[in-house]
């Protein structure tokens, strides 16, 4: 009897006891809670920016931010314009050589010759007319001297320019000799009459139109 009542006192104690899976389960539910609660920092963070700014004044090595690094532009270094050097060399200007800018020097006063012509051809004023020459032959014989013995004298350019002020030149004989030889003899059929000085003038334009226009498609640089 007393057998039979002890084995049933360990069956009811064990009976209320949980189980095992329930029992180490609900161990390791409170383990996990007490991790939880233990993960992270606890406490006041620093000021990263204080950190930083003490940093910067005992080390001035260290580059500042775009937001304090400001460009000031009324200390920014202009392009030197006026500085020969510059603009021969950095902007890499290319340069005539001394015959071209001869050449372009006259090419003014030939047109100016030839539109003085063009207002009136057929009645020119003769002094006017030989003023103009007097010019350009001045402003040719110094391209002669210069360059008659050099390669340039084989260009284009300086063959018109010598041949049309040369026949400028006839011309303009021909029509002071006519002017004097008009009051005591006939110029009818002769290279002194109105007919043929007309034809001369006509050429004279048009080799000053061909010459100007060549003249032209010259680079300037």
């Amino acid at each position: 009897m007393r057998n039979f009542l002890a084995i049933l006192f360990v069956l009811i104690f064990v009976s209320v006891l949980p189980s095992d899976a329930a029992w180490f389960g609900k161990k390791n539910k409170q383990k996990e809670e007490v991790k939880k609660e233990d993960m992270g920092y606890k406490g006041v963070l620093p000021s990263v920016n204080t950190i930083f700014e003490s940093k910067r004044q005992q080390n001035p090595s260290i580059v500042p931010t775009d937001d304090t690094k400001k460009t000031e532009k009324a200390k920014l270094e202009k392009a030197p314009f006026d500085d020969p050097i510059f603009m021969d060399e950095i902007i890499k200007k290319k340069k005539n050589s001394p015959f071209i800018d001869d050449v372009l020097y006259i090419r003014e006063p030939l047109r100016k010759f030839r539109d003085f012509i063009q207002a009136s051809p057929e009645n020119l004023n003769l002094q006017k007319y030989i003023s103009q020459v007097n010019h350009l032959s001045l402003l040719t014989n110094d391209i002669i001297s210069k360059y008659s013995n050099t390669p340039d004298a084989q260009s284009m350019q300086y063959i018109w320019i010598c041949s049309i002020v040369y026949r400028a030149k006839l011309l303009g004989n021909i029509m002071y000799d006519a002017k004097r030889y008009s009051t005591y003899m006939m110029l009818e059929g002769t290279q002194y009459s109105k007919q043929y000085i007309n034809s001369e003038v006509q050429i004279l334009l048009s080799e000053l139109d061909k010459a100007l226009y060549k003249l032209e498609e010259i680079d300037v640089y």
